[in-house]
């Protein structure tokens, strides 16, 4: 299956995805699990692994979605649960506004679970985060920035945009692939990312 004909599929299937995790999300963490999000992760597996998949049926892709759908919710369930039992994920800043917005969207991108290293200061995230936002496509870096800065739903920056929600989605994955390509190795921000091997250079 070709990039269009997956893109369709999820076009497709993308109210039925997002009504599933949002019937699944545990109502106690309803508040800090977005659903939107939990499918931007599928939309990103399903493009990656689209060559392993062997379409057996006519339901083989819905139901392999659904699995991929289900795995992503259960990994964003784990992932709060480690938050909340003491994990060593915490964000890197306090503050209200874009800049925790742009905190929030570099713990996303580079690496959910580390500890921040102590040198680092919001205003450091913030600066790399606005740089290579800036380095994206006009589309990519408008989507990335109505959603994860502004806040804006799918549909409200489809909406802005003159795109379907499915477009935006698409936008959405490719400009946080984009995104962590450009801000690099995060070994610079994190204190327990572990340092290259030399000897394998």
């Amino acid at each position: 299956m070709d990039s269009k004909a997956l893109e369709g599929t999820l076009a497709k299937q993308a109210p039925r995805l997002l009504g599933m995790v949002r019937k699944r999300i545990p109502p106690s963490m309803e508040a800090e699990i977005n659903p939107e999000d939990v499918l931007q992760e599928v939309w990103l597996s399903a493009f990656r692994n689209i060559d392993g998949f062997e379409e057996r049926h006519s339901g083989s892709l819905a139901a392999w979605l659904t699995i991929i759908t289900e795995n992503k919710l259960m990994d964003a369930i784990r992932r709060l649960q480690a938050v909340r039992n003491g994990g060593t994920h915490h964000k890197i800043s306090a503050y209200q506004g874009e800049v925790s917005s742009f905190v929030n969207l570099f713990d996303l991108i580079t690496a959910p679970g580390l500890t921040p290293s102590r040198d680092v200061s919001a205003g450091e995230i913030t600066h790399a985060v606005e740089i290579a936002l800036h380095q994206l496509p006009k589309s990519n870096r408008l989507a990335m920035w109505s959603y994860y800065i502004e806040g804006m739903s799918v549909a409200d920056v489809a909406s802005r945009m003159g795109r379907t929600n499915a477009a935006v989605h698409f936008l959405l994955y490719a400009g946080r692939a984009k995104l962590g390509e450009l801000l690099g190795n995060p070994g610079r921000f994190f204190s327990d990312v572990p340092e290259e091997d030399e000897s394998n250079t």
